[in-house]
């Protein structure tokens, strides 16, 4: 949502922030109070003459006055995309006042975070702990129906993301038939934000001195190496990048945001340096749960300007810490971004009356204050499945003590030094093939395997399979240009009943304040504590009197709260005939020589499903999600969905 531009000299009293009172906390120092201008005048006043300190509290009231203006731009999500945005903003327009509002609390080290793993680096650094960090239920939203692992903290998704560095293709930007998206000024951007770290072959394709780092695999594990020279020997394509237009099909090492062992995310890389420029005017407000807008008519003006629906956001109505509330005046021309990610943004939409009429009924509107027909329909994933080999000798031996030592520390063992290894994600290599169904006029591939040395993919990994087996490799294989479409709707949940011993929100906040200086251990308190899928709860399962929660349901879901819940329809026939096809390759590949020669059987589906209406059924009953959700809210007004193409922002990958 856009509301028109502001002028500095607005800003009334009644358009002042009214958000919950440590509101002026900025990410530089999260959880550090502004202190008063009487404080600092005393502090000043004794040690200067009366002239002095007259003229310094005349410049503090000048600085006070100046922060409490209200924001000319307010972002909702301090994930990649909000992260984003206010990094353009400040970079293009350095004196525009600008709030995040983010839900959840900080989590790398440069945003604040304090959840230690080693010294002062965060879990939420650590590259080898993303599937771990995305089986932890309180940092993730609730969402209903289909499998959706959404993160809840200041870096969104990218909290627990793989940190693959896969661009968009010329034809994918050039299928949008938007003049202002053309593939120049989309690799002019990612040449911008690139710091590369691998050989620089061709300064056309990569660059050096950007913020983020795109850095080749710090392992290059057996099991990828084996893949590699497999693949070549059945005449697949080996890329050496494939980020170069012409090397997508095929297979190599991907590239990934990893800077020296550590995780390279947006909220790192663009959203921390951001709140810590000169003047201050780029601030983040973490635990800051935004529950609904609420709109005004557009004069005149603001209509000509283009208001959808002739409405304006005049206020911010959401819940703190404890379910705390608290509201936020927009002032006349402020602006309003949603960047909550590709769910969250439609359900926030609905909630506050906007899509389609059908859809706003559950949350009370009688009629949507705008109606967007298109809004939460359409939505895309990469719909998966996953093959398991049995294997002997194992292909994880060269990274067998990585492995331990990063599974003894989620059991709570205290690491005496940080392994480089740790900036391994735990594999390093895929494939982007063609399945030869559907529509391939375009020559761009239709399916991406990976292959883990360990089964760590969190839609796939259970809690107790943390505790390695070295005699598994996993395959996923995704249709990543499916035909299947999903839908999003509110769902109204009734109260639940907190269990025994569950934390409270103020005690599970994350990044409350700056940690202690010297503190080394925050992570081990977390490394005990047993670590849910998606499917189960975070809680301790032992307690006698603990209710089974089948659906991960956050302990403070109150009764009448209105949750997003995906529609969770089948796999469009020709995703179904992708991905058996994709199976087949995966096949031919791991009974080839070299990989044959580890290979002691197929697990997962099984040799005994040889034919096309058997793998059909399985893949129909063991598709899983891969949480890449876009396409929920669409923008413009052309294209199938109402819009040339899907906004809302993604889910990780």
């Amino acid at each position: 949502m856009q509301n028109g531009e502001r002028s500095d000299a607005e800003g009334s009293e009644g358009e002042r922030s009214q958000l919950i009172p440590d509101a002026k906390k900025r990410a530089g120092g999260i959880g550090a109070k502004e202190p008063s201008l009487w404080a600092l005048f005393m502090r000043w006043g004794t040690h200067a003459s009366a002239a002095a300190a007259l003229f310094a509290v005349m410049a503090l009231l000048l600085v006070g006055l100046l922060y409490r203006q209200p924001p000319d731009l307010i972002i909702i999500g301090a994930g990649p995309a909000g992260s984003s945005i206010a990094y353009e903003v400040a970079q293009l327009s350095p004196r525009t006042r600008v709030l995040i509002l983010e839900a959840g609390g900080a989590s790398q080290r440069a945003t604040g975070g304090n959840e230690y793993l080693y010294n002062n680096m965060t879990v939420f650094d650590v590259p080898l702990a993303w599937s771990y960090v995305a089986q932890i239920s309180r940092l993730h939203w609730t969402v209903l129906g289909d499998q959706a692992i959404i993160a809840k903290a200041v870096g969104g998704c990218g909290i627990h993301n793989a940190m693959l560095y896969v661009r968009a293709l010329p034809q994918d930007i050039i299928g949008w038939n938007m003049s202002a998206w053309n593939w120049p000024d989309y690799l002019g951007t990612y040449l911008e934000l690139e710091h590369f770290m691998g050989p620089l072959k061709d300064s056309d394709i990569h660059a050096v001195g950007g913020p983020t780092a795109v850095s080749p695999p710090i392992h290059r594990d057996m099991l990828g190496e084996k893949f590699l020279e497999t693949a070549a020997n059945l005449g697949h394509p080996i890329s050496d990048d494939f980020n170069v237009p012409g090397q997508r099909v095929g297979a190599g090492m991907y590239h990934f945001n990893i800077r020296n062992g550590v995780r390279d995310g947006a909220a790192a890389t663009l959203l921390a340096p951001t709140l810590a420029r000169p003047g201050g005017l780029v601030k983040l407000q973490t635990h800051a749960q935004v529950d609904r807008l609420e709109f005004v008519g557009a004069t005149a003006g603001e209509a000509r300007r283009g208001l959808e629906g002739g409405k304006r956001v005049s206020r911010i109505v959401g819940t703190g810490p404890g379910g705390q509330p608290w509201s936020l005046s927009v002032g006349k021309r402020a602006r309003v971004v949603l960047a909550a990610g590709a769910l969250n943004t439609p359900a926030l939409l609905l909630k506050s009356g906007v899509g389609p009429r059908e859809k706003v009924h559950t949350a009370g509107f009688a009629d949507p204050v705008v109606d967007l027909p298109a809004l939460g329909r359409g939505i895309q994933d990469h719909p998966a499945v996953g093959m398991l080999f049995e294997v002997n000798p194992p292909l994880i031996a060269d990274m067998a003590s990585v492995f331990r030592e990063f599974v003894n520390w989620t059991a709570g063992h205290k690491l005496e030094k940080y392994p480089l290894a740790f900036g391994y994600p735990g594999f390093s290599t895929g494939a982007f093939l063609r399945s030869g169904v559907g529509n391939d006029d375009l020559g761009t591939p239709d399916l991406q395997l990976t292959v883990f040395p360990v089964t760590i993919e969190p839609h796939l990994a259970r809690p107790e399979e943390l505790h390695l087996s070295y005699d598994r490799v996993l395959v996923t294989v995704a249709a990543i240009s499916p035909d299947t479409r999903f839908s999003l709707k509110l769902t109204k949940r009734q109260k639940r009943t907190r269990r025994k011993n569950a934390p409270s929100p103020d005690d599970d906040a994350l990044g409350s304040g700056p940690a202690e200086a010297g503190a080394e251990a925050g992570a081990e308190a977390e490394a005990g504590k047993v670590r849910g899928s998606r499917a189960a709860s975070a809680s301790s399962a032992s307690a006698a009197d603990d209710d089974d929660d089948p659906l991960g349901l956050d302990d403070s879901i109150s009764e009448g709260d209105l949750l997003p819940e995906l529609g969770s329809r089948a796999l469009d026939e020709v995703d179904v005939r992708r991905l058996v096809a994709g199976i087949r390759m995966v096949r031919e590949i791991f009974t080839a020589q070299p990989l044959a020669s580890f290979v002691i059987a197929e697990a997962q589906p099984g040799r005994q499903l040889a034919s096309e209406e058997e793998l059909a059924a399985w893949v129909k009953g063991s598709r899983t999600s891969n949480s890449h959700w876009c396409c929920s809210a669409p923008m413009g007004h052309g294209g199938p969905h109402g819009g040339p193409g899907g906004g809302g922002g993604g889910g990780g990958g």
